[in-house]
């Protein structure tokens, strides 16, 4: 789970992340040479009557203590196969403590998929979850016994990254708790903590949100009532070097910085998604937000350069992305689906 506490912001190794171990032996599809560290971020205090805003991501990934590694010799649609494997049935489709797959190798490396909680994994099978799977049979994945490989990793859920006695303030409602915001599908859902309850719930349906999982790639917005930060420590390991992350291609994507290192705007390559929008208009264009200091700013590019989009559009290539944060994309237009938005590591 990710370790709530007090930590100062220490000499860094790269830029933010404290490394507590060194690389790992390699190991066939192990999710890169993994260095293990933890990584310190904030929840920005409210004022006690007015939330303040924070962009969440969580770049450092979680391992099952040994590395769970394996080979796709099969898929179908939502479901891929390693012959090899001999798991135990239904070991990773616990609602309470979901896990996600992550590709390590060919040309669909860094593709991350929740494994379904829903339908238990058998000792060889894993079925996808169909909240954010894509047609497995439509990807650039190679099967059998050269497949494609592939680890294991934790899912983070909102009780997990955020239990009781984390110091979240708790309320009867969302106006009077710290709240949370996860935005699925273009659409924005938003949680809060049920003091009387004990955990968190649904806003709009009231249902207990306890096992609901912050999905691979994705931030969140954390709404923070109470006048006090909450500190956090995210333990876990650097992910590999490659990240392919959906974007949806029309409307809102809330994006994690995927490396535990502050990316530029120009670094991030969203301008390179498939069908990008760039104009010298930023009201024509595609648009980008990150929260600043409180603060949302809009950037957009113009086909050479990010610019702000704010008096005299000034260029921004540089701005960075922080650290365990992230951007919200808003694409223009009403095309359906999404588009896959392929990210190396800043610091190869």
């Amino acid at each position: 789970m990710r370790i709530p506490g007090k930590l100062s912001r220490l000499a860094v190794l790269p830029a933010a992340l404290i490394v507590l171990a060194t690389a790992l032996p390699a190991q066939d599809g192990l999710i890169s040479d993994q260095v293990v560290g933890y990584l310190p971020a904030v929840i920005r205090a409210g004022t006690g009557t007015t939330k303040t805003w924070t962009v969440l991501s969580l770049p450092l990934t979680i391992t099952p203590g040994t590395q769970i590694t394996g080979r796709i010799t099969a898929l179908t649609a939502n479901t891929l196969t390693d012959a090899g494997a001999d798991w135990s049935a239904g070991a990773w489709s616990t609602p309470a403590a979901p896990w996600f797959i992550r590709i390590t190798s060919g040309a669909s490396a860094g593709r991350s998929f929740l494994i379904s909680t829903t339908t238990p994994n058998t000792a060889t099978t894993l079925t996808l979850d169909e909240s954010g799977a894509a047609d497995l049979t439509t990807l650039p994945i190679a099967t059998g016994e050269e497949g494609d490989t592939f680890g294991i990793l934790a899912a983070e859920t909102l009780s997990t990254l955020f239990p009781a006695g984390s110091g979240v303030l708790g309320g009867s409602d969302p106006d009077d708790s710290d709240v949370l915001q996860i935005i699925r599908s273009g659409i924005s859902i938003t949680f809060y903590y049920d003091a009387l309850a004990g955990h968190w719930i649904e806003a709009a349906s009231g249902a207990d949100a306890s096992d609901t999982v912050i999905p691979p790639d994705s931030a969140l917005l954390y709404g923070r009532l109470a006048n006090t930060p909450i500190n956090l420590t995210l333990a876990g390991a650097v992910q590999g070097d490659d990240r392919r992350a959906s974007v949806k291609s029309s409307g809102l994507t809330l994006l994690s910085n995927a490396w535990p290192v502050p990316v530029t705007l120009a670094e991030s390559g969203i301008q390179s998604l498939p069908g990008w929008v760039s104009s010298s208009s930023p009201s024509s264009a595609d648009q980008v937000q990150i929260h600043v200091s409180g603060v949302w700013k809009k950037y957009f590019h113009d086909g050479t350069r990010w610019r702000q989009a704010t008096l005299g559009n000034p260029v921004k290539d540089t701005e960075i992305i922080p650290a365990a944060a992230g951007v919200l994309i808003n694409r223009t237009g009403s095309a359906a689906g999404s588009v896959i938005l392929h990210q190396t590591a800043p610091y190869n």
